[in-house]
């Protein structure tokens, strides 16, 4: 992939998060918003008081056993763990999000899909086997999420002890949530086609660019209050309308000529 074809595919990326956010408003797509809504603000409200109160005892615990001669590392240690919590705290919300409402997201994407291409993705299969066959599919996902994040954690390690570039440790992170949020929504719209994770793989891949740009979109929403309330009904729409515009370009085309007439 060219750095142009990057760039573009990072930038419709970007730009699909911001088109998801209103097409869950509109007047069709409401009904498939409310739960998924309604299960993020229960899961947010019941995460952020268990982190907060583990945070807390982290926090205790760091400040008994520092070395003296470490006290100097503090600052990069808060830094750090901080970066930890914030980026652990909206990993955790949404895999635990998406895998207990999998079947009210897979409904959204359902219906986005269909209102993008004015059909739902071709498979043989039902919703219920989709259901259970996405269930299975999130274990592989998250090793592969998992490894990244052990490297993630080991090149953090190396950064944070070399002055002034220690701060990086922190946007660091940043891109690896936006990329492992990207590929986690990615199996909204990619198992409704019945494709398994070896074959997601391969296209997320290709399509990296828009998949990176889409992340970078998702995290950074995540960090605003309130608003990151519908992180996830948004994302889900979102991711949608990004593999829809790169798997089924025609039809994608043809609805919106069609919608224009």
């Amino acid at each position: 992939m060219s750095a142009a074809a990057a760039g573009r595919g990072f930038a419709a990326g970007f730009a699909a998060l911001l088109e998801g956010l209103g097409v869950i408003f509109e007047p069709g797509m409401r009904r498939y918003t409310v739960l998924p809504f309604l299960l993020s603000v229960v899961a947010f409200a019941v995460l952020l008081v268990v982190s907060i109160h583990y945070l807390g005892g982290l926090v205790g615990l760091v400040d008994r056993h520092l070395p003296g001669w470490l006290a100097w590392t503090a600052w990069l240690i808060w830094i750090g763990l901080g970066a930890l919590f914030v980026f652990g705290f909206y990993w955790s919300f949404t895999f635990v999000v998406s895998l207990v409402g999998l079947p009210f997201f897979m409904a959204l994407a359902n219906a986005v899909e269909r209102r993008q291409t004015g059909r739902l993705p071709e498979t043989r299969h039902n919703m219920v086997y989709l259901m259970v066959a996405g269930f299975w599919r999130q274990f592989p996902r998250l090793w592969y999420l998992l490894l990244w994040g052990a490297a993630t954690l080991l090149v953090s390690f190396v950064l944070g002890l070399i002055p002034l570039v220690n701060a990086a440790v922190a946007v660091l992170w940043f891109l690896y949530g936006a990329w492992s949020l990207s590929v986690m929504m990615s199996d909204f719209p990619l198992g409704a086609r019945n494709l398994p994770w070896k074959e997601q793989h391969s296209l997320i891949r290709r399509n990296r660019g828009g998949v990176f740009g889409f992340g970078v979109a998702c995290s950074a929403m995540a960090l605003v209050p309130v608003l990151n309330l519908l992180l996830l009904p948004a994302a889900t729409a979102g991711v949608t309308l990004m593999w829809a515009d790169i798997l089924e370009p025609d039809a994608v085309a043809a609805q919106r000529g069609s919608a224009a007439r």
